[in-house]
């Protein structure tokens, strides 16, 4: 495997947050992959420091990032189960 080399003024950042994942025994590699986009694009369009705006422009220009998946029969609030420690109430029952 090429190693992931990041290069934008947000690299020592990007390469803490995957050493820390990978520490922890997670496959970080799609996702290192994925940084490694976000880092190119910081690199030619973003100067510090990010913004909110930057990180919204930057996802609105990749689709898969801001379109839910299509599902082919999606669930109803009713048929879906409840969170680990939330009823169908929602927070208010974990909340008390």
């Amino acid at each position: 495997m090429i190693p992931v080399v990041f290069t934008s003024w947000l690299a020592p950042h990007l390469r803490t947050f995957v050493a820390l994942k990978h520490a922890g025994g997670c496959d970080y590699r799609s996702e290192e992959k994925l940084l490694l986009r976000f880092d190119q694009h910081v690199r030619r369009e973003v100067k510090p420091p990010l913004s909110r705006s930057d990180l919204l422009a930057y996802m609105e220009s990749k689709d898969h990032l801001v379109r839910p998946p299509v599902r082919s029969a999606p669930l109803s609030p009713a048929s879906r189960p409840p969170a680990a420690g939330v009823g169908r109430d929602g927070l208010r029952d974990a909340l008390g």
